[in-house]
């Protein structure tokens, strides 16, 4: 990697370090005058917390999304403005329509004098 940072390419890699217990994010950054590499400068960061967060994120997302998936009740996610994001296979099999038909639209089983109220519930559930 050095020698890659001497010929001007700036390198960013993870490593374990020193027992492999710790990760370390190290940067080599080429440093240039007229056009000429003159000096290599690197640094390094503990990243291990961030790492640890990182997968304990992405654990908690693949049981949510395996939970959402396998759920037999119907499930929907929608944005703020009742736009619906993704519905499960449960959604599709009570309500009759495919998830392709909805996405992007309001909830269509949600009649339109209670979607305003349904839009106050979304809004108190975001904040």
């Amino acid at each position: 990697y050095y020698l890659q940072a001497w010929e001007g390419k700036e390198i960013i890699f993870e490593l374990p370090w020193p027992n492999d217990k710790t990760i370390i994010l190290i940067a080599l950054r080429p440093i240039k005058r007229n056009g000429q590499v003159i000096e290599v400068v690197g640094s390094t960061v503990d990243i291990t917390e961030r790492k640890k967060v990182e997968s304990e994120l992405s654990a908690t997302k693949e049981l949510l999304e395996s939970f959402i998936k396998h759920n037999l009740d119907a499930i929907t996610i929608s944005d703020r403005e009742g736009h619906i994001l993704q519905a499960n296979k449960a959604y599709e099999k009570i309500f009759g329509w495919s998830s392709q038909e909805i996405i992007g639209k309001r909830l269509p089983c949600v009649p339109d004098f209670l979607m305003e109220e349904s839009l106050k519930n979304i809004q108190k559930i975001l904040t």
